[in-house]
């Protein structure tokens, strides 16, 4: 009919959009969650300078990474560990980054690193999803394996935000 309304394409798995890496969309194709395309770090404690305290950030699910991140914080202040370095991304231009959970980190294993994309090293990356007062859940980027540590442990991380 000569009258065809133009749509841009919908997102893709693994396109660069919104400061970061797709690396899940929602039903609609039209929002989601992308990563950072680097590590904000390669060994980070998740704690803050010995402050071992069970702080209940036990959501695991996706979108939950946000409010872990922040009750972290919260009880956690300021220091350079897993979930600050997160949040230290937030700026003027773009804000919501934080440590994803152990699902979001799941996402970006199985959707991100196995099709070779994302830069990710096959190490152990932090999740935002606490264990218990010592322990918190990390993923191992070599074989997808989700396994508590020590809060104590230098492990990687990677900072998420949702668009």
């Amino acid at each position: 009919n000569g009258n065809a309304s133009w749509q841009s394409p919908p997102h893709k798995i693994g396109d660069s959009y919104a400061g970061g890496i797709i690396f899940h969309l929602d039903s609609t194709l039209e929002h989601g969650l992308v990563c950072q395309s680097i590590d904000q770090s390669t060994g980070a404690e998740w704690y803050n300078n010995g402050i071992f305290q069970n702080i209940f950030a036990y959501a695991d699910g996706i979108g939950t990474g946000w409010s872990n991140t922040y009750r972290i914080i919260f009880e956690q202040g300021l220091g350079s560990y897993a979930a600050h370095l997160c949040d230290d991304l937030n700026s003027s231009l773009l804000n919501g980054w934080y440590l994803p959970s152990v699902y979001e980190l799941r996402l970006m294993y199985q959707n991100l690193h196995l099709s070779g994309l994302g830069n990710f090293a096959n190490s152990w990356y932090w999740s935002s999803t606490e264990q218990s007062e010592d322990f918190a859940m990390a993923l191992w980027f070599s074989n997808g394996d989700i396994s508590r540590y020590a809060k104590s442990n230098d492990l990687r991380v990677r900072a998420v935000r949702t668009f």
